[in-house]
């Protein structure tokens, strides 16, 4: 095996990207032409890190290939099929980012081979599948951040919606009202998803103006405002 002496890193230049934050993070002086969103380390096909070794450069992915119980030992390279079982990334972001649903592992494996067999490609924006894995998440916050993660219980989002009155019922509130357990907040989430935005953004705005003269914020309310903007 060849003495591995270092990782290059893919960097994902996606456009909601920072131009500063993962470039100084590597010591590249500026200018910064590309918004620099994820840098990767791992062997995700994608995009895997390239080892430089005493003999070349080669993809991790390939090398895990030839030398995963070398790598990842026994008991992990069984596990995992000789694979890298995470992906390490650094993320940098101007903007907030989309709302996320991952599947568990079941879910991905299915939808994987499935896209696989339709023939759609793997960097096609129709793809909801890239890859066969799950996606449980650890986060460990370099500078400030906020996660909004998961849905309220029915009876806080049903008070929630108590000072809106006036708009509650365009937002489909009483489909939770009738059904309070984890199947009416679906109905009532995929109601809102599913508006229109010339129905849905005047909603948004109106809420946001009517919470915005309250004096008893909440945080949710608080993001509300901060999201509409």
């Amino acid at each position: 095996m060849q003495k591995i002496c270092m990782l290059k890193n893919e960097v994902l230049d996606y456009a909601w990207g920072t131009k500063e934050f993962i470039p100084q993070l590597l010591g590249i002086a500026p200018p910064f032409i590309k918004p620099q969103a994820e840098m990767w380390m791992g062997s995700h096909k994608k995009a895997p890190s390239k080892v430089l070794t005493d003999t070349g450069t080669i993809p991790l992915d390939r090398l895990l290939e030839k030398y995963h119980i070398d790598i990842l030992g026994d008991k992990i390279s069984e596990k995992f099929s000789g694979e890298l079982p995470f992906l390490f990334k650094v993320l940098s972001s101007s903007n907030p980012l989309s709302i996320q649903a991952h599947p568990n592992k079941s879910q991905a494996r299915l939808g994987f081979e499935r896209e696989n067999s339709q023939g759609i490609a793997i960097d096609n924006p129709r793809r909801n599948y890239r890859d066969n894995n799950h996606k449980p998440e650890l986060i460990c916050a370099l500078t400030i951040m906020w996660a909004l993660k998961g849905f309220r219980k029915p009876e806080e989002i049903i008070n929630l919606f108590e000072p809106l009155k006036d708009i509650s019922g365009k937002c489909g509130i009483d489909i939770l009202r009738n059904q309070r357990d984890e199947t009416g907040i679906k109905l009532f989430l995929l109601n809102l998803m599913d508006m229109e935005e010339s129905d849905s953004r005047p909603l948004v705005e109106e809420a946001a103006k009517i919470i915005s003269t309250r004096n008893d914020r909440s945080p949710a309310y608080e993001w509300v405002i901060k999201i509409n903007k």
